[in-house]
């Protein structure tokens, strides 16, 4: 709950605004809620992944905003999902950020910062797979 107050205060005080752009992980700000997420074109894993989901970097020594590698590979894990959806921010308010198969790897803009919380869910279900939060100083 405070990880998710201090996304949003975090990206409040930075004065980030919705991206109206028509791509994701080009814009300079987070992608706006209204916009279609875009569906992620991947190649096939060359190697095992040994985790469902995770980010890149998955901590950060300091609060200045950088690009985000997202990678999930539900294939083992969640066998049964074939679509999922990315979504970021609080639970109070999280935005859809991408949407694709049961892997793959998207960047963000350069908006992530430490306490940013990214969420895998079954696009056919709504359920939430996977959680994780970049960790990292608390920054304000």
């Amino acid at each position: 709950m405070a990880a998710a107050a201090l996304t949003t205060a975090l990206l409040v005080a930075c004065g980030q605004k919705p991206d109206t752009g028509d791509t994701l992980g080009t814009g300079s700000d987070m992608p706006d809620v209204s916009t279609t997420p875009q569906d992620v074109a991947v190649a096939e894993p060359t190697s095992v992944v040994n985790e469902a989901f995770f980010l890149s970097p998955a901590a950060m020594a300091d609060c200045n905003p950088v690009v985000a590698t997202v990678t999930w590979d539900v294939r083992g894990k969640h066998s049964t999902v074939s679509d999922v959806e990315i979504l970021v921010g609080p639970d109070s308010a999280p935005t859809l950020f991408a949407a694709g198969g049961a892997y793959g790897e998207t960047k963000t803009a350069q908006w992530a910062v430490p306490g940013a919380i990214f969420r895998l869910r079954d696009k056919a279900t709504g359920e939430e797979l996977e959680r994780a939060t970049i960790a990292g100083p608390t920054c304000g």
